[in-house]
């Protein structure tokens, strides 16, 4: 929450754009967890402290994008089905959760860190595939088609009834 209060400022105040303000915070929610997966890889059981630290790391940086970085751009991009939007993107992200712990089933016969290693890796690259894909291809430019077509029509009846009004008014002058 706090490091949506500090974009809102940064973009209200024009430092930055909303666009760049997403890609900012969402790369580091995508590339923070790349690095944490990355020091999982060297870590044995002999560092426990570094792999706790690595969890509670990877764990915060998971935060970043409910404030600042994906999940609140669907109201920014779609404002009007940002709901829907995200409830589809909701539902195709668990199934990507539910293939990896299949996947973690799959290669992790035995509970060896030779095949935790594998997961790592493997998590790193899906990860960094993520980040790269959204730093290039994301926005926080509005759709045409996704905005509040209500707030039109309402402006429109409300500038017609004072039309009306003030008509009214003349005609009893």
């Amino acid at each position: 929450m706090f490091l949506g209060l500090v974009t809102d400022y940064f973009v209200r105040t024009n430092k930055v754009t909303l666009t760049n303000a997403r890609r900012f915070f969402n790369s580091l929610a995508s590339f923070i967890p790349v690095l944490c997966m990355a020091s999982f890889y060297f870590c044995d059981e002999t560092q426990k402290i570094l792999g706790v630290i690595t969890i509670l790391v990877f764990l915060a940086s998971s935060g970043l994008p409910y404030g600042s970085g994906y999940v609140v751009n669907f109201a920014d991009v779609v404002p009007a089905f940002s709901g829907v939007i995200f409830g589809l993107a909701n539902t195709f992200a668990s199934l990507a959760g539910l293939t990896g712990n299949i996947v973690a089933g799959i290669i992790v016969k035995q509970p060896v860190l030779a095949q935790w290693r594998k997961l790592y890796i493997m998590f790193s690259v899906v990860y960094l595939f993520g980040g790269i894909v959204y730093l290039i291809y994301g926005s926080g430019v509005a759709r045409k088609w996704a905005t509040f077509q209500a707030v039109d029509n309402d402006a429109k009846q409300e500038k017609k009834l004072h039309d009306e009004e003030t008509v009214l008014m003349n005609e009893k002058i």
